[in-house]
């Protein structure tokens, strides 16, 4: 499994909490296409992605199937179209 941030991992924009934009957007398709799922850990979006663009961008790759909202974060399952169930992640 491996773990990126978004817009970029975490600490190498030198800002703790980044602003996602639509010039991130590339970034975060690359990353998707690389991947048969993806879990999504969004918290801090009212700041970091207020126009929801993380999410979007997910859907417009992946099918959206599961979401689990805690206060203050979400935990989101996007899978592959035709691709393999992804389940719970394993530890």
């Amino acid at each position: 499994m491996r773990e990126h941030g978004a817009p970029v991992d975490m600490f190498d924009a030198g800002v703790l909490e980044p602003k996602m934009t639509k010039a991130d957007v590339p970034r975060l398709q690359e990353l998707a296409a690389q991947a048969n799922c993806v879990w999504l850990i969004y918290s801090h979006d009212w700041y970091t992605d207020p126009q929801k663009i993380v999410p979007a961008t997910l859907r417009s790759a992946m099918l959206s199937r599961k979401e689990q909202s805690f206060e203050g974060l979400k935990i989101q399952l996007y899978e592959r179209r035709g691709g393999p169930e992804c389940g719970e992640p394993k530890p």
